[in-house]
């Protein structure tokens, strides 16, 4: 047995740059990381109020909260779930979506509508599958991270969003001090999924260059927001997230067309507006909708 051999072998893995895919991140490598969690985000009260408000102020917009309401409609009506382990409580049904692009068809409703929802002069811009340059996980460390977001958000003036429009660079997106990440869940539950997008988020903020970050982890009807800080010195980071949101499917006894249950679609698109609106602001521990 070669002991300085082996002990030459260890020294040079462990100088060894390293590589991580968000794909590879579990809880352990978050601790490993030094990425904790905190505590949960709530809702902040008046919730009903602001809803209203946004159903009037946009009510002549293509996706208007009517227009997202018969959207959803339509895709329960049209667009099969294939889900697996549905939960059904005689006619209301909370089953979820459970392939890439089943998940993508409702994840884009709420995008759409949340888009409306900007001040006049601006535009929200989507990029699908915005790609993550290697970054260092901190300035001490050999490990880089790297790869790729479903969805990645971001507001900006016309002629600014038209240029984003045409060169959805990562780099584009940290002049416009915006950047809101959406992660979708391939499957269920979406706690399984939870530290592959905070990694998400922890990379995203360091391509960023800034110290707080939002997004969102969903599988299309449960969402789940999450708030990431990224410490001093930039080694390592604390996040919070909320309780899933989601909501549910009422099925007519008559066998007419399964209808979305009013509120939760409105309080979701309103998150999403105001999360990618005020980004960079200091993160709270309430939800700002």
């Amino acid at each position: 047995m070669n002991l300085y051999g082996d002990l030459e072998v260890t020294i040079d893995r462990l100088l060894k740059p390293q590589t991580l895919d968000f794909s590879d991140v579990n809880r352990q490598t978050l601790n490993q990381m030094n990425i904790v969690p905190q505590c949960f985000l709530k809702l902040k009260s008046g919730i009903e109020e602001r809803i209203e408000k946004s159903k009037l102020s946009d009510r002549d917009e293509f996706w208007s909260s009517t227009q997202m309401y018969l959207h959803l409609t339509l895709l329960e009506r049209v667009v099969s779930r294939e889900c697996n382990n549905a939960l059904t409580d005689f006619m209301l049904t909370t089953s979820h979506p459970q392939n890439e692009a089943t998940s993508r068809a409702w994840i884009d409703t709420f995008l759409f509508r949340a888009s409306t929802m900007v001040a006049p002069g601006k535009r929200m811009i989507f990029n699908m599958d915005q790609s993550i340059p290697s970054t260092t996980v901190d300035p001490s460390s050999l490990i880089t991270i790297s790869g790729h977001t479903d969805y990645m958000a971001v507001i900006a003036e016309d002629r600014v969003a038209t240029a984003y429009l045409e060169n959805p660079f990562i780099d584009l997106a940290k002049l416009l001090r915006s950047g809101f990440v959406v992660t979708k869940a391939q499957t269920t539950p979406l706690s399984e999924y939870l530290p592959r997008v905070v990694f998400q988020l922890y990379a995203s903020a360091k391509q960023l260059e800034t110290y707080t970050i939002r997004g969102a982890l969903t599988n299309g009807r449960e969402w789940q927001f999450i708030i990431l800080s990224i410490n001093k010195g930039g080694n390592g980071a604390s996040y919070k997230f909320s309780p899933i949101i989601d909501y549910s499917v009422l099925l007519p006894m008559d066998g007419g067309d399964p209808k979305p249950l009013q509120s939760r679609p409105d309080v979701i698109a309103g998150i999403l507006s105001d999360w990618v609106r005020w980004l960079m602001y200091h993160c709270q521990s309430r939800l700002v909708w």
